[in-house]
């Protein structure tokens, strides 16, 4: 083996070049899973940011600036901010902590509000590290830009990460505080850790496929000729590494692709939460506290100015009611009550619903807070309590709600001021008014009664345009309690074009709003509609694409990787030849069939090879002065090469390729192949002829051979057309047969046999017999009769007939049978075996007349050691039985035995044959597996021989069943009724009336389709079947399944002019038994069709 590949395998060069991809795969993976894990952390540090800018602008400023003026931890403002903070962390179980941040007026950052954390209500939560340095705080106070940081901790401790968002702003263009949003990110690393799983693995997968082909490629260096399926290793590996990069393009277009989708949900659902939130303010800012502020200005508010007041409001529909309430503590009651009546009458009282809802005297209590002045703004409600009076503190809850409030403005739980059965549920929303001293006003409050559900769809419906993509819900949250749904919003339900799986990737949205003492969350939801019209086709572009360029960068390599292999074996196999050719150049007189010579000018040999002893049996001195190449063929009157060479010779011409007989010594023929040329001296003058002579009688045999097989070709392929041609004519001649029997039939019904007309039918249905008769022998030429073959003793079948064939010979040609010994059993059709016979022994006849001789039938066991080569089929090696029939006439010519089997051909006069006998004879043999053998030479007799595969002898052999007398055969008649389908007119009306001459009701219809639907229409009105094979639409092959399918156990008949077995199966039995071929007579279709009806079913 050379050490030169191993060596060059070895290389300093190579061994980089493989190191330096290593390294290359290695860095850029390693490159591509950073990036990858750090762009996950970028996305939880900007869903932070999002998150704490959320809750950020849930915070009302207005008591923010209150808490800057007065910092008091007591203060009802800060403990109702703060707890409603504690509230809000509840929305996310990552939250852990909020803080407000502001700036003292020495420029420190000083903590404003804290919440309690999301921990106070969970022990197994621990809480947040304290730590009060925040180095990002004082950036986003200085340039007003939020920031993130995190996680932060060690292992030991849960790790945090915070978003700081500045809020507000101040003389100083500096926001008044910094939210500061704490939340758990001790899963951070673990979800860039998995972001990174993807490149790690298509890393690995790229390393592996390399080390695969650095270990394939030294191993190809290691041997001086590679394996062929070697070749296809770079093949897989481009095609691997192209899927695993396509893998990785589109695991990252996929990666783009939600995260897309999640930012324009993100804007959608943010701008969609907003709303709630302005519109909270809008009814805060411009309903709630403008009339608190209406009613502090004023000295007195009248019943007429607080209407007014109520209409000149621009607020929303969803404000059912406006309302007054005033505080008046138990020792004011009778002034206050005395006040009352002078205002609204003598009837005008504090009042409250007893238990069976009826109106008494407001029970004694500490503070009463009834209702002065009430405008319902929506429609009517029996529920509300529109008399003034009405004492909201006999509801505990709203007395505990209004006598410990804070100045600001808060609202009530749900259907508070209504009967717990209304359907439109309700929140009271309070806004307090106290008057500074002196001011002859009463304290008290302004509510405003809002219909949640209403409030909610006229804030969906400001921007239509959005809400089918987007599902909202809004829900009230509780310190220790679930979320309360108040609204929802789903939109109607819309089919997307088609579903975009990224939008499963999108998590909901949650704006909280702090608004009236409560915590209320926005939740938004995508629908269906959103990812089917935000869809996007970048990863399956990134993947098709990757595939288009993996199959190409494939097939380029396999273009380059099969023409490298091709140069390879080009050149190993020039290398080859070369070393072939030079050893035959070595050894061409000992190991080749070709003769070298030369010869005088006379002709005579001067010179021979070797190789002239191996192919002819003559040495060299034998052929000394003589040319067995010209003396060989003593039986050839001209002999080809020895006037080739002397006309060569005579006119310096040499000799290329000439092919010529030749005889060997042992008296075998041989042809050769001789090329030459003449020998000249400097003169001119010729000196002799040298030249090779190559054995080429397999090549030779080998065309013979070929040119034999083309030509049973053309002569099988022309038999095979004649043979359709032949089956086509019989179906339509038997179509026609059918009809001429069947109206003869009928006609003889009706006609006395006396009739002059009587003879003249029986004369056509005569003809017509005969032309039937005719039909069959075409059909047996076409291979299109049905067969049943049985095993038959060949002897006994062929004695039965001698008696037969001996009357058809006549008593001047002799009958001379001669019978094997031994089993001669074979499996023919016994009907077509006869037949065959007497086609046999009449052709034999006809080939004798007119002079004597005498025909031989013999039988034999015989065995096949080779293949019998026959123009009519080659008979294997095998057992056969044979049959020969020979008989002393004029013999045949190879032309006329090559046609023997044509239809219609024949050598006989006009008028003493069709040229049907022996096609039939041909068509029957093909059809029962046996082929003929014909031995003939003119004016030497002829022999027709039948080679039969040999059967084992049968435990009992089948008896061939006598032919009936169709003549003498009863008309068995009937009563059923009959659905007959024939496409035919003539035919469909003929068989009508021969079936109801029988005693048959008859359904008759043209076509399958309307015979179907009678069927359909009628299952029960028919008791059998009778059906034509071949019609339009629908064959009656289908027709019968899709009855039995309606009636499974209904007795059916086939009628046809072509065979059974042509449509109905390879089973002749089980073909035969349901079928009655064209033409038949009036007794054979009442003696089939009672056949069929009386069997068992």
């Amino acid at each position: 083996m050379s050490t030169e590949p191993l060596q060059r395998s070895k290389s300093p060069r190579a061994s980089l070049y493989w190191a330096a991809a290593f390294l290359a795969v290695l860095a850029v993976g390693v490159l591509t899973i950073v990036g990858a894990m750090r762009r996950q952390l970028n996305v939880l540090e900007r869903t932070l940011l999002h998150q704490a800018y959320s809750i950020s602008q849930s915070i009302p400023l207005e008591r923010v600036k209150l808490l800057l003026e007065n910092p008091d931890t007591q203060h009802p403002a800060y403990q109702r901010l703060q707890h409603q903070l504690d509230i809000a962390l509840q929305l996310n179980p990552r939250w852990r902590q909020i803080k407000l941040l502001t700036l003292s007026d020495s420029d420190d950052i000083n903590i404003l509000l804290t919440s309690r954390g999301g921990s106070h209500n969970d022990p197994s939560r621990p809480p947040p590290p304290d730590r009060n340095d925040f180095p990002l705080a004082r950036q986003a106070f200085d340039n007003v830009e939020s920031h993130a940081e995190g996680p932060l901790g060690s292992r030991r401790e849960t790790l945090i990460s915070r978003a700081y968002v500045p809020l507000g702003s101040t003389y100083s263009n500096r926001p008044a505080i910094v939210v500061v949003l704490t939340v758990d990110s001790s899963d951070w690393y673990a979800q860039s850790r998995r972001a990174g799983r993807p490149p790690l693995q298509c890393t690995l997968v790229l390393l592996l496929i390399l080390a695969a082909s650095h270990i394939r490629w030294r191993t190809r260096a290691a041997n001086s000729i590679s394996h062929p399926r070697r070749s296809h290793l770079e093949i897989v590996t481009v095609i691997l590494t192209g899927l695993t990069l396509t893998v990785a393009g589109g695991w990252r277009a996929h990666e783009l692709e939600t995260r897309h989708l999640h930012e324009i949900f993100q804007v959608m659902a943010h701008a969609k939460a907003s709303n709630f939130l302005n519109a909270f303010r809008h009814l805060r800012d411009t309903g709630v506290e403008s009339f608190g502020r209406f009613f502090e200005n004023s000295d007195h508010v009248s019943r007429e100015e607080f209407d007014n007041y109520c209409v000149e409001l621009d607020l929303p529909p969803a404000i059912n009611a406006w309302g007054w309430i005033e505080q008046v503590p138990a020792g004011q009651r009778d002034a206050w009550q005395r006040a009352f009546r002078e205002q609204l009458g003598p009837d005008a009282r504090i009042w409250e619903f007893n238990t069976d809802r009826q109106a008494v005297e407001a029970a004694p209590r500490p503070i009463h807070y009834p209702i002065v002045y009430l405008r319902v703004m929506g429609p009517e409600d029996p529920h509300f309590p529109t008399t003034p009076g009405f004492d909201l503190a006999s509801d505990p809850a709203l007395e505990h709600l209004l006598t410990h409030h804070d100045p600001l403005a808060f609202s009530s739980d749900l259907c508070e001021l209504c009967d717990a059965s209304s359907e439109r549920p309700h929140v009271s929303i309070f806004r307090p008014v106290l008057f500074a001293d002196p001011h002859p006003g009463q304290p008290g409050f302004v509510v405003a009664i809002l219909h949640f559900q209403r409030f909610f769809q006229t804030v969906v419906s400001a921007h239509p345009a959005v809400n089918p993509l987007l599902n909202l819900e809004i829900s009230e949250c509780f310190a220790d309690a679930p979320p309360l749904l108040l609204a929802s919003a789903a939109p109607a339900p819309a089919a997307p074009p088609r579903a975009n799986l990224l939008a499963n990737f999108i998590q909901p949205f949650t704006l909280p709003i702090l608004a009236f003492g409560r915590v209320y969350a926005v939740t938004v939801q995508p629908t269906p509609l959103f990812g089917g019209i935000y869809k996007t086709f970048l990863t399956w572009l990134v993947l098709l694409s990757g595939l288009i360029i993996t199959a190409i960068s494939a097939w380029l390599t396999a273009t380059i990787v099969n023409r490298n292999a091709h140069m390879t074996r080009l050149v190993a196999g020039r290398t080859h030849d070369l070393t072939v050719l030079l050893d035959r150049y070595n050894q061409l007189s000992r190991h080749t069939r070709t003769i070298t010579w030369s010869v005088d000018p006379d002709g005579c040999l001067t010179r021979v090879s070797q190789t002239c002893h191996e192919i002819l049996g003559h040495t060299a001195e034998e052929l000394a002065g003589s040319n067995p190449l010209t003396s060989a063929r003593h039986d050839a009157p001209d002999d080809v090469f020895a006037q080739t060479l002397r006309d060569a010779m005579a006119n310096l011409r040499p000799i290329l390729n000439l092919e010529h007989p030749a005889r060997t010594k042992d008296g075998r023929d041989l042809w050769m192949t001789t090329s030459g040329i003449p020998l000249l001296d400097a003169r001119g003058q010729l000196t002799g002829y040298q030249g090779s002579t190559t054995d080429i009688t397999r090549d030779h045999l080998r065309q013979q051979e070929h040119e034999r097989l083309q030509e049973r070709l053309r002569h099988a392929e022309k038999m095979e057309s004649i043979g359709r041609l032949a089956g086509g004519i019989a179906h339509d001649f038997n179509n026609m047969l059918q009809a001429i029997l069947g109206y003869s039939e009928l006609a003889l019904d009706t006609l006395e046999p006396a009739h002059n007309a009587h003879h003249d039918l029986r004369e056509i249905q005569q003809v017509a017999r005969r032309s039937a008769n005719l039909i069959q022998q075409l059909q047996a030429f076409a291979r299109k009769q049905p067969i049943q073959p049985r095993v038959l003793e060949l002897n006994a079948v062929v004695e039965d007939s001698l008696g037969m064939l001996a009357f058809l010979l006549g008593a001047h040609i002799p009958l001379d049978w001669q019978p094997g010994t031994g089993d001669l059993y074979i499996q023919f059709d016994p009907g077509h075996l006869d037949q065959v016979l007497i086609n046999l022994c009449v052709n034999a006849r006809d080939a004798i007349a007119p002079h004597p001789g005498r025909i031989y039938i013999e039988t034999a066991r015989v065995k096949l050691d080779n293949l019998l080569s026959n123009l009519h089929g080659d008979i294997p090696p095998g057992i056969y039985i044979r049959l020969a029939i020979t008989d002393t006439g004029s013999g045949m010519t190879p032309d006329h035995i090559a046609r023997v089997f044509e239809p219609f051909y024949t050598s006989k006069k006009i008028g003493q044959g069709l040229g049907l006998g022996l096609a039939t004879v041909h068509g029957i043999l093909q059809q029962n597996r046996a082929t003929p053998h014909i031995i003939s030479r003119p004016g030497q007799g002829t022999t027709f021989e039948i080679y039969f595969p040999a059967q084992p002898p049968p435990d009992t052999l089948d008896p061939a069943a006598p032919p009936g007398d169709p003549a003498a055969a009863t008309t068995p008649p009937g009563t059923e009724t009959i659905l007959l389908v024939e496409d035919a007119d003539n035919l469909r009306r003929a068989v009508h009336m021969m079936l109801e001459s029988l005693g048959y009701t008859v359904h008759a219809y043209a076509t399958p389709l309307e015979a179907l639907q009678f069927a359909k229409n009628n299952p029960a009105a028919f008791d059998c079947l009778l059906t034509d094979i071949l019609m339009p639409d629908l064959l009656g092959t289908e027709l019968v399944q899709r009855l039995l399918a309606l009636r499974p156990h209904l007795p059916f008949l086939y009628i046809s002019g072509y065979a059974a077995n042509q449509f109905l199966g390879s089973d002749p039995a089980s073909a035969q038994r349901r079928f009655l071929a064209k033409p038949f007579s009036r007794s054979q279709l009442a003696r089939k069709l009672r056949e069929i009806l009386d069997a068992p079913h």
